[in-house]
């Protein structure tokens, strides 16, 4: 019956445009920043990077608050991992999770017959996550049960410019190897630009016709990436593969659902405790801070999505390099869908490539992924 008073909570938070939601829900937002582990090329983020994130965020929304564009009435609260759990109160409040979800960096390097040039690719993603509380039988205290979540991404390139003078293509200009500190800098711009252009509430507040389908969880999730295309196969093997794989179902999960308004959760990433954790049907998300970890309940979605790197290639000719990647999309449903996004340019001036051939699909697939999700209805 909870459960039940709870998803009529949920309608009123995602869905305000329903006729019963007349009154703002009450949102505590935990008062610290949690980071969930991908397990490969992280970027190190000191607990002042995440404070100042934390109040980057807190920030965006009570300016929104003022301006009278959120959907609940915002409270900042206390945390929600370690010793805290225990104090939070099971009433009919709901909890906001703000975490990164994403926060790698691709290093690679090119060699002309003067000079080795470093790049670095910056990938920010960060994800507000709306939480019930509910009782913990086997540990005690409170856990909490994922709603749904507001995905935002950004990146960008570190050492090459945008175009070069004669605006016929990218330069690569660091010629020494881009230190941590760096990489997390602008990380945090990226999270900070993400942050105060992109979250939006009214993308994730879709008034369905039919209420029945949000009772039923019409939820949806990206549950597996697959890799067709021989291709990729050979330039993504190892943590490679399980990090282009993750990139590219989060990068699809944020353009779903700020095109389509849809309640989405995050992305399964098959090689980690995320999946393996599986209880009946329940997901455990963990997610870290400084003060302690939480552990977030995910049901199985209503909505199972897979994705198919189906295709990569790339040509070289008449001074040219041409790079490309094709994206399919499968559900239960037998929809299927596919796009592909390509790129090229003229050689650097001595004939040298310098692009790294993972590096180039890796930017691709996750441009190609936003778009295929934020093409769907």
């Amino acid at each position: 019956m909870k459960l039940f008073f709870y998803m009529i909570l949920m309608c009123v938070c995602f869905l305000p445009n329903l006729v019963f939601a007349s009154v703002k829900p009450v949102v505590r937002m935990a008062n610290e920043l949690y980071t969930y582990n991908m397990g490969f090329n992280n970027i190190y983020l000191s607990d002042s990077d995440r404070a100042v994130l934390w109040r980057a965020i807190n920030s965006k929304l009570l300016s929104m608050q003022n301006e009278g564009k959120l959907p609940f009435q915002l409270i900042n609260e206390v945390s929600a991992g370690g010793h805290y759990m225990n104090e939070l109160a099971l009433d009919s409040d709901i909890y906001l999770i703000p975490a990164v979800m994403v926060n790698s960096a691709r290093d690679t390097s090119y060699s002309s017959t003067t000079s080795t040039y470093y790049n670095s690719n910056i990938v920010s993603g960060i994800s507000l996550i709306f939480c019930i509380p509910e009782e913990d039988y086997e540990r005690g205290g409170v856990s909490f049960r994922m709603l749904g979540m507001v995905p935002i991404v950004n990146s960008a390139v570190i050492g090459r410019t945008q175009k070069s003078e004669n605006g016929r293509r990218s330069l690569v200009t660091r010629k020494t190897p881009i230190l941590e500190a760096e990489k997390a800098s602008k990380f945090i711009s990226l999270s900070k630009e993400a942050i105060e252009k992109q979250i939006n509430f009214s993308s994730a507040m879709k008034n369905l016709k039919d209420p029945n389908a949000l009772f039923n969880m019409d939820t949806y999730q990206v549950t597996n990436v697959k890799m067709s295309s021989p291709k990729a196969q050979q330039t993504f093997q190892g943590q490679d593969e399980k990090e282009i794989k993750f990139l590219t179902a989060y990068n699809y999960t944020a353009g779903l659902q700020q095109k389509t308004k849809k309640i989405v959760y995050p992305p399964v990433n098959m090689d980690n405790a995320f999946a393996n954790n599986v209880v009946d049907t329940m997901y455990s998300l963990s997610l870290d801070s400084p003060n302690g970890s939480v552990d977030v309940g995910i049901s199985q979605p209503a909505h199972k999505i897979e994705l198919d790197i189906s295709g990569a290639n790339y040509t070289y000719a008449n001074n040219i390099v041409a790079y490309k990647v094709w994206l399919a999309k499968h559900n239960r449903g037998g929809e299927f869908k596919e796009l592909t996004r390509g790129y090229s340019q003229n050689l650097i001036d001595d004939g040298s490539i310098d692009f790294n051939t993972k590096d180039m699909y890796s930017r691709l697939l996750m441009g190609v992924a936003w778009e295929l999700g934020y093409a769907e209805r």
